[in-house]
């Protein structure tokens, strides 16, 4: 049984402990989260230690793996913690959200021989699986443009969040679409562009971009853009816009995720969402479909399909996004 703690109890800790519990290869052996009422909560519901300190989770718990779902900014130094136990770890996109730190994990985890698995997500979801299936049988040819849409409303960083002056929608949006362009398209980015507007979140006293958007020049000339912002009204009918298109020599596909095949109309229209939900009392989705992988890569001592190296490809070219809105210039990568 892998013992697996989680640091972070926000909403994704919650998830990772739902998936957890209905892991038969694991089991929750403790949680970390510098909020006390927070985890004072968690703990009781869980039934698991609750540790205010990170360290004492890995010294006095002794956990096998460790879930990191920190804020954007505050997952370097916990991953360092956990590689120099050699404890194997799950870190929530982006890996770091400077290059420099994203080095420094990279190095920890492969100098201590620990499994690091980044948690981009919609690897595992099943639209994107079949695109990713689609492109690699050559029905599409060769891919020339990438077209990208991935919006929240504004209640994202006003209500959900409370550090969303900490980070930037190209760090909490972008790294989901930009690791999906890489992965699908298996070439490499060569230059980025990106612009970015700061109007209504400063506004509301949230110092951070309302819209980044991205032109990024891959190697062969494929083009990919990239749309990201999260002031959407909350009248839109889901918290999220979501939308993907490649462009090939032979063929097209688009992914449209905001619907989910699902229309509620009651006091306001709305899509309710099925991508993951409780189904015969067992939560279902990708999310879950990547922990379980990730699980798996620790029984079985395997490589997981989204590598640290992954991860810190991600955060470099992000880092170029934000050099290129200051400078106002493209960024060679």
């Amino acid at each position: 049984m892998i013992r697996i703690g989680i640091l972070g109890m926000g909403i994704r800790g919650e998830m990772y402990a739902q998936g957890l519990a209905q892991n038969r290869d694991s089991i929750l052996m403790g949680i970390s989260d510098n909020n006390p009422v927070i985890l004072e909560s968690a703990s009781n519901k869980w039934g698991v230690p609750g540790y205010p300190d990170f360290h004492d989770l890995l010294i006095k718990g002794k956990p096998d793996a460790v879930i990191i779902s920190t804020p954007d900014f505050a997952h370097c130094k916990p991953a360092l913690m956990a590689a120099d136990r050699k404890v194997h770890m799950l870190v929530e996109k982006p890996l770091a959200t400077s290059q420099d730190e994203a080095m420094q994990i990279v190095d920890a985890v492969r100098s201590n021989e620990v499994i690091c698995q980044i948690a981009f997500e919609n690897r595992w979801n099943p639209a994107f699986v079949q695109l990713k299936n689609v492109i690699e049988n050559g029905e599409l040819g060769e891919i020339s443009l990438v077209n990208t849409k991935l919006n929240d409303t504004i209640w994202v960083p006003t209500q959900m969040i409370s550090w969303a002056g900490k980070t930037t929608v190209g760090w909490f949006l972008l790294p989901h679409v930009l690791d999906l362009a890489i992965w699908m398209s298996g070439k490499t980015p060569r230059k980025v562009y990106a612009v970015a507007n700061e109007k209504l979140l400063p506004s509301l006293g949230i110092d951070t971009y309302d819209t980044i958007c991205t032109v990024i020049s891959f190697e062969d000339g494929m083009q990919s853009i990239f749309e990201n912002s999260w002031v959407l009204p909350e009248s839109s009918p889901a918290v999220y816009d979501f939308r993907f298109s490649i462009l090939g020599t032979k063929g097209a596909m688009d992914v449209n995720s905001q619907d989910q095949m699902v229309h509620k109309f009651t006091d306001r229209f709305t899509y309710p969402g099925n991508l993951f939900l409780e189904i015969h009392g067992k939560t279902r989705g990708f999310p879950f479909y990547m922990l379980d992988d990730f699980i798996s890569c620790l029984v079985e001592s395997k490589e997981p399909i989204a590598t640290v190296e992954e991860g810190y490809q991600v955060t470099r070219i992000v880092e170029a996004v934000h050099k290129s809105i200051l400078c106002g210039n493209p960024v060679d990568l």
